[in-house]
């Protein structure tokens, strides 16, 4: 058997690279090192090294490391310091090679350990404010060690070159290099795609800078023409991003010191040497600090325009993929009360698509057709629009595509603009559910389950708000109470379903009987009443009782056709008769229901024992 086995080739592939990161890290980075110092050197230094005019160098180095993994600053640091010594050795000699190789290192290493704080380590750009407070203890911090190595190197080796005057123009100058970097310390990509357009913007900003160098800066004994340089670099700040900002600046700030070091430009008119290179620094200062304040308010505004966007983008997805339904609706002048958007949940709860229902008004939900609903619509719109109310809660009725109707409760906010009411958002939720069991209690609570008729809860309630009536108006209010004659018999001899239904047949036939202001009761068992309100006189009142009391019986007295079960489980029809006692009574509006209840009972009462002595 032969045995193969698969090496996982991608992974370490990625494991050497990895592994050489750092080298090619130290390479670029010497090489970069190399090249800033040889410039800085040949280009823009005053008539004594001792007084180097810019020296950003080591803040680039800063801005490299922070942005890169920690395990590659070792790689940084080597490379940054053989390309300083490289670079300046033959210049300077190696005291002060050295000397600045060294304050280069340990500076780059503070700076760099301050704003990685690596008690706790995390990106340590300039996401928010507080971040700035930490850069510039950083940049001090840095910038101060610094100054304590060519402290201690002048006092172990002094010579010409190297004294305590280099101290201030050290630190000032490193200074400005971190302001002119810091750009490179936020938190977005450096370069954000090197578009044609762009491209060729940027291009033409830089040729910018040099045609105004030439005219401004270049000339000898020129006039205040300087400033103007500060033109392409607010304009790269603005429209440009982070690196390429940063590199218009820096080449503004070269430019300048490189004509103030050959004795041209504005600031070369000077012959003291520290009056020309600090009023170069000045000037540089203004281009760094110009250019950072600019792309801090660009990237605010950015920040801002992306967290509308985000905002607006969270709302409609919220608005969309809700379980409740949601709509908006428009304040603008000309289309208040226009529906604006319609989630999936509205427009299935309600079945209408969403073409159906955006642009059109809210009213085509619920009070279309209402005027009083409608009136009360554009009340609500009419205040959320001048801001006297800005939240609402209510239930209401909406109605569905199929002509149906749901219960809802709408919860309405305002969503603002600046101060300026955008639209409204409505949270719909279905209530439809639990208004049907709410009148589903109330039907059980004041309804007989079996016949629909109201119990004796909802006739006593009945009568009390019509004798309230009555007494207001001064009118009769009159009670008929009635009682099955036979109906035992019926239960005995077809059985308890048959007596159900006739119960439910008697109902159906005294319902009709009567006006529809009328109420018909089931007080229990095979006994009824009714409420007759609304009459003038009391004997206009027993005559319409009396006709309606007549018009019962007799409906009662015909047949009932009921199904009987058999023996053999066999249904068969049959019909079955029964009679009713029926007692008036009537009562005045100052009188009470007791009074009014007791009167018809005691007449029906009256009518059975009549009957019964005829029976006799």
């Amino acid at each position: 058997m032969v045995s193969t086995r698969i090496i996982d080739t991608p992974f370490m592939g990625s494991r050497v690279v990895a592994a050489r990161s750092p080298l090619v890290v130290a390479a670029a980075v010497g090489v970069g090192t190399y090249l800033l110092v040889r410039a800085t050197l040949e280009l823009l230094v005053l008539e004594s090294i001792a007084s180097p005019l810019w020296w950003p160098i080591t803040a680039a180095v800063v801005a490299v490391m922070v942005r890169c993994p920690r395990r590659w600053w070792w790689g940084v640091i080597v490379g940054s310091s053989l390309g300083v010594v490289m670079a300046a050795y033959g210049e300077v000699g190696l005291v002060l090679s050295l000397t600045y190789m060294t304050a280069n290192a340990v500076e780059a290493l503070v700076a760099s350990f301050i704003l990685a704080d690596l008690r706790n380590y995390h990106d340590g750009r300039l996401h928010v404010l507080r971040n700035a407070a930490r850069f510039s203890i950083a940049a001090v911090g840095a910038v101060g060690a610094g100054a304590i190595i060519i402290s201690i190197s002048a006092t172990v080796f002094p010579a010409d070159s190297l004294t305590y005057g280099l101290l201030g123009g050290y630190a000032v100058n490193h200074l400005l290099g971190y302001l002119t970097v810091a750009p490179l310390l936020l938190p977005e990509k450096l370069v954000r795609g090197w578009a044609l357009w762009s491209g060729v913007e940027f291009v033409a900003v830089v040729l910018a800078v040099g045609a105004m160098s030439l005219w401004s800066l270049m000339q000898v004994d020129s006039d205040g023409r300087a400033f103007v340089m500060l033109a392409p670099v607010m304009w790269s700040a603005v429209r440009f991003d982070a690196a390429r900002a940063t590199a218009v600046s820096a080449l503004t700030c070269a430019l300048a010191a490189y004509a103030t070091a050959h004795g041209r430009g504005p600031f070369a008119v000077s012959a003291d040497l520290l009056q020309r290179q600090l009023v170069t620094e000045i000037f540089i200062l203004g281009v760094t600090a110009s250019t950072m304040g600019l792309v801090l308010v660009m990237r605010h505004r950015a920040q801002l325009a992306t967290a509308a966007q985000d905002s607006a983008r969270t709302l409609r997805v919220a608005i969309r993929d809700a379980l409740i339904g949601m709509y908006s609706i428009r304040l603008d002048a000309g289309r208040v009360g226009e529906i604006r958007d319609v989630n999936t949940a509205l427009c299935t709860l309600l079945g209408f698509r969403p073409d159906q229902l955006i642009g059109r008004h809210c009213g085509i939900l619920g009070a279309c057709g209402d005027p009083e609903q409608e009136r009360i619509l554009q009340s609500h719109l009419d205040r959320f629009v001048d801001r006297t109310m800005t939240t609402l809660r209510e239930e209401s009725t909406f109605r569905t595509v199929d002509g149906g109707q749901r219960w809802v409760e709408l919860n309405l906010s305002v969503v603002d603009s600046v101060g300026v009411a955008r639209f409204v958002l409505v949270h719909v939720h279905d209530l439809t559910e639990r208004e049907n069991a709410k009148r589903s209690l109330e039907r059980m609570a004041l309804r007989d389950p079996l016949t629909g008729l109201a119990n004796r809860t909802l006739l006593f309630q009945r009568i009390g708000e019509v004798m309230e009536a009555a007494h207001a108006d001064c009118r009769m209010v009159g009670l008929l109470y009635l009682d099955l004659d036979g109906f035992k018999q019926v239960n005995d001899t077809h059985g308890h379903d048959a007596g159900d239904a006739v119960l439910v047949a008697i109902a159906r036939r005294m319902t009709g009987a009567v006006r529809q202001d009328s109420t018909v009761a089931r007080l229990g068992g095979d006994e009824f009443a009714i409420v007759c309100p609304n009459d003038d006189t009391a004997d206009d009142k027993l005559t319409e009782l009396t006709v309606i009391a007549d018009r019962i019986r007799k409906l009662l007295r015909e047949p009932i056709h009921v199904h009987v079960a058999s023996e053999a489980g066999r249904k068969s029809g049959t019909e079955v008769t029964v009679d009713v006692s029926i007692g008036i009574g009537t009562a005045r509006g100052n009188d009470t229901a007791d009074d009014l209840i007791r009167a018809a009972d005691q007449a029906m009462y009256a009518v059975k024992q009549g009957r019964r002595s005829r029976r006799l």
